[in-house]
């Protein structure tokens, strides 16, 4: 089938023309103190309540496209704001912001723990006492440790909060991927999107792509609040040991490229020996030992192929559950009238911005994916300048100190003969 570009165009402008947009927030200017609320308690389990700062971060695209950004250690963080009421019978519901971790540049993944949400809140929402452990109406965001890196997704439902968990055909390991393979590793911009459909589905997006992983129908990733289609005949009856669940594997056909192994360490080819440099004082120059950009460390299998062994994913013998009762409106969200920043950092440095409320996907993507992309590829670039810089400082100070030594070790050298001739 051919579609014409214009008629591509066509539609998307219809799409954005008739998106209706609930909310957003791009911090733009200082008034965004008086739009956002910080709640008044003086602190949560133990610990105190942190403030943001107004910034576009230490590494960033453009250092006038501000956002909010962490302040405090082993902090909660609490603001809050109000907004005009509204549900979502009968419409997809789009929650997008953009966040980036950028204290890991500086200190990685060890003893860094940090979470921030989005929450909706109901209309009777008062930002002045804003609790964390109060009801809401949804939670979404990412939650990294070191240990730990996941992306929650909490709804209200019959009266109370339930926390995500992973859709069931997905709760062993069949696939060859590490779980949550999406989350990011790095420290620059990435855009988290959160989609309800009305058909009781929804989507979690990482920059602009699905996770399947954390994708799917309501009843099935937050089972312990609905009764299930089916129940389990037995579970007498066990998975013969020649069934293989995995959907693809790595190619064994595959083998090491020739040109992989390679040196983790080579002679800087910057480095140039000094002008003042005395080969008899200070001895034989050499080059000062950088990381070679060609080291590709150890080598594994990457390629992945069906796997020719795959029958599908074993159950137990199944039988309708007959307490079952479908809920058409699972995915219904009412009186959402209020929205929160909330969040635990035990360093400071993560930077919220671009926040998105809408029933429009398209819109939020032709939005949120170009500029996230933007962000990303100007953050990489800017680190990658402060990287060189400390790499050539670094390099001057190798030089000052093997220079420093081998001139001490003259001095012993020159000590030492005479000393002998003194003895003589």
């Amino acid at each position: 089938m051919i579609i014409h570009l214009s008629a591509l165009v066509a539609c998307l402008s219809l799409s954005l023309v008739t998106a209706k947009i609930y909310f957003e927030e791009s911090f733009d200017d200082p008034s965004w103190e008086e739009r956002w609320i910080r709640t008044t308690r003086q602190e949560f389990r133990g610990k105190p309540f942190g403030y943001f700062n107004w910034t576009a971060g230490k590494y960033s695209a453009d250092p006038t496209d501000k956002g909010i950004r962490t302040m405090d250690k082993e902090s909660h963080y609490a603001i809050s704001r109000k907004f005009p009421r509204f549900n979502n019978k009968d419409k997809t519901l789009v929650i997008q912001f953009t966040l980036k971790y950028e204290i890991k540049l500086e200190l990685g993944d060890a003893g860094h723990c940090a979470a921030l949400f989005i929450k909706l809140l109901p209309s009777s929402h008062n930002p002045k006492y804003y609790d964390p452990e109060a009801k809401y109406l949804m939670k979404f965001g990412p939650d990294s440790c070191s240990s730990a890196h996941k992306i929650e997704s909490d709804i209200y439902y019959r009266g109370r909060n339930w926390a995500f968990s992973r859709r069931a055909d997905h709760d062993r390991a069949v696939f060859v991927y590490m779980p949550y393979p999406f989350f990011p590793d790095d420290a620059y911009t990435h855009l988290y999107t959160f989609v309800i459909h009305p058909n009781n589905t929804f989507e979690k997006r990482f920059d602009g792509k699905i996770i399947v992983e954390d994708s799917g129908h309501f009843e099935q990733c937050w089972q312990q609040i609905h009764p299930t289609r089916q129940l389990h005949v037995n579970y007498s009856d066990e998975r013969p040991e020649d069934w293989d669940e995995r959907e693809f594997i790595l190619d064994p056909t595959e083998t090491k490229p020739l040109d992989w192994d390679q040196p983790k360490e080579i002679p800087d080819p910057h480095a140039s020996q000094p002008d003042d440099w005395d080969t008899v004082a200070d001895g034989q120059w050499e080059h000062p030992l950088i990381i070679n950009p060609d080291y590709k460390g150890e080598w594994q299998p990457t390629r992945v192929i069906p796997n020719p062994d795959h029958k599908g994913r074993w159950s137990h013998k199944m039988m309708d559950n007959p307490k079952y009762v479908e809920d058409p409106e699972m995915y219904l969200v009412k009186d959402i009238g209020a929205i929160g920043i909330e969040g635990w950092h035990e360093q400071p440095g993560t930077v919220l911005d671009n926040i998105l409320i809408t029933d429009d996907l398209e819109l939020a993507l032709a939005r949120g994916v170009p500029w996230q992309a933007r962000a990303h590829a100007a953050e990489v670039e800017a680190w990658g300048k402060v990287c060189e810089a400390e790499r050539l400082e670094r390099v001057k100070e190798f030089e000052r100190m093997k220079k420093d030594r081998q001139k001490m070790k003259n001095i012993i050298k020159n000590q030492a003969k005479r000393h002998h001739h003194d003895e003589l």
